[in-house]
């Protein structure tokens, strides 16, 4: 009798089982697609029944929090990765964001697993904030990374050119160590246009977390110079507050913009699909991003979007030709732009299908996928 052959294994480690879900479920299910035996360990909220309908492996985690500052958690959250890595004993490791990349890869070398992937965002609040503490904490962590990651059988992947140069220069990591994979990808399915009516009130969506560093404030505060203009409008704020964030915006200042009748805050939406096939503009003013998920969605279904000149979402709106770009932190710049667009209905529709089709040949999520399978190979 020939001895069965085993299906090699991959673990995704990512902190939030919602994050995987939207961000990294197909990607998981193409590698089950190639043979994989797909495992995960995520800390579990909401999407536990779905994982495992799809035949993953689910390995929940309690001790890794992305707001945990405790040294005794760290090392308790280091530990309880130890135990799964032990007893999956994967062929492949694909951590996402910094706690599991720094835990993950330590475990992973001294374990001596094959391929190591890491993937690192924008570093959100890491690389934005100017405070002495977290330029101290910034020294450590480059330190560290430049240390572990530096290994022939890693590669580290960066979602737009900035982060590129960044980890070259501070983390000082080869070329070849490097992979500059330009997001998650789009299902440019199930984000497409859809014809209707333009809305009698323009209808701006910003979909994302309720942070301060993705902009919102100066949204309000745009909203506010337009209102006082008399502007006639209607701006959506689809997303969750995120608690363990240090950058979350407390419910009560959403609730009091709303009074304001600035703009309406629905909370987190499970598909924002089809609130953007009926809207008119997308809007983002983060101060800094990977590449946003949510403004390939938007390009997608053929919206003109109006985001900030930085790193990641530079690297989806080329300026006048699928969107406008204005400076980070700018409320009277960002207010000019969405008045322009407010104002101009033909320019909203040229922009909108110059998106799609830059969507189309650069960030499906067909594209994406293949890219990383090719690193499992």
């Amino acid at each position: 009798m020939k001895p069965v052959t085993q299906k090699p294994k991959i673990l995704y480690v990512i902190t939030e089982d919602w994050y995987f879900c939207s961000h990294r479920l197909n990607l998981a299910r193409a590698a089950q697609a190639q043979g994989f035996t797909v495992h995960l360990a995520t800390n579990v909220h909401h999407h536990e029944d779905k994982i495992r309908s799809l035949g993953f492996n689910l390995h929940p985690l309690f001790q890794l929090k992305r707001s945990s500052l405790s040294p005794w958690r760290e090392i308790k959250a280091i530990f309880e990765l130890w135990r799964i890595y032990r007893k999956i004993k994967p062929d492949i490791v694909h951590h996402v964001a910094l706690k599991p990349v720094l835990y993950g890869t330590l475990i992973a070398r001294i374990l001596r697993i094959k391929i190591i992937i890491n993937a690192l965002g924008g570093l959100g609040s890491l690389l934005i904030s100017e405070t002495p503490k977290m330029r101290r904490l910034q020294k450590v962590i480059f330190f560290l990374l430049k240390h572990l990651l530096n290994n022939k059988t890693q590669r580290l992947i960066v979602q737009n050119q900035a982060d590129y140069t960044l980890w070259q220069s501070k983390a000082k990591l080869p070329a070849t160590y490097l992979v500059l994979i330009p997001g998650s990808g789009v299902d440019i399915d199930h984000f497409k246009p859809r014809q209707h009516k333009p809305n009698p009130l323009p209808l701006i969506i910003c979909a994302t977390r309720m942070l301060w560093d993705k902009g919102i404030g100066e949204l309000a505060s745009a909203a506010r110079i337009l209102k006082q203009k008399q502007l006639k409008f209607q701006l959506l704020l689809c997303g969750s507050i995120d608690d363990q964030n240090p950058s979350a915006i407390d419910k009560s200042e959403l609730i009091k913009w709303q009074k304001e009748e600035l703009l309406e805050w629905i909370g987190h939406v499970e598909d924002i699909a089809p609130i953007y096939q009926t809207a008119d503009i997308a809007v983002l003013p983060s101060y800094r991003e990977g590449l946003p998920k949510t403004l390939l969605e938007a390009a997608a279904c053929s919206l003109p979007i109006i985001t900030t000149d930085v790193p990641g979402c530079r690297d989806i709106v080329h300026h006048q030709v699928n969107g406008l770009l204005v400076p980070a932190q700018n409320p009277h710049a960002l207010s000019n732009a969405l008045e322009l667009l407010i104002k101009n209905q033909a320019l909203r529709q040229l922009y909108g299908k110059a998106g799609r089709i830059r969507v189309e040949k650069e960030f499906a999520d067909s594209l994406i996928i293949n890219y990383t399978l090719a690193l499992y190979n």
